[in-house]
């Protein structure tokens, strides 16, 4: 039940930055879970167990995080985006990209501020959708 979005965006990928960019803080206080739902929604969902604990407010912290579609933009980008493991620090280049059918019809729309968080939004809930063009981890740089 592959859709035209899963022929184009073949990965997902969460992000964090800034102050909860630190595994301690990641590992203590938010828990991700990955899902593809019947309707063929992708999505990450984040759970805070210890919510009165955390030491950055929540409208902080889901600002500095995003659930991000990625197009690779060649074989090698491809392969570096595979090699990515949990916790790794990356750099990702490239942009932000609305998807259209051949025909010109409306696939998926970018969302392009962190406010978008519903399916009346741009972007369907604060998803990016990028053509990544180079992938950076650790000190290695593939394009």
């Amino acid at each position: 039940m592959r859709t035209p979005f899963d022929e184009v965006c073949l990965m997902d990928i969460g992000l964090v930055w800034g102050e909860i960019a630190d595994k301690s803080y990641i590992k203590k206080h938010l828990k991700f879970k990955s899902t593809k739902t019947l309707g063929q929604s992708r999505r990450l969902s984040v759970s805070t167990p210890d919510y009165q604990k955390m030491p950055y407010k929540w409208e902080y912290v889901s600002t500095h995080m995003s659930h991000t579609h990625l197009i690779p933009g060649s074989v090698n980008v491809m392969s570096a985006l595979l090699k990515i493991k949990k916790n790794d620090i990356v750099k990702l280049d490239g942009y932000l990209v609305d998807i259209y059918t051949n025909k010109g019809d409306v696939v998926a729309l970018t969302s392009l501020s962190r406010g978008d968080r519903d399916s009346t939004s741009r972007g369907y809930g604060a998803c990016e959708d990028m053509y990544v063009t180079q992938v950076q981890i650790g000190d290695k740089i593939y394009k």
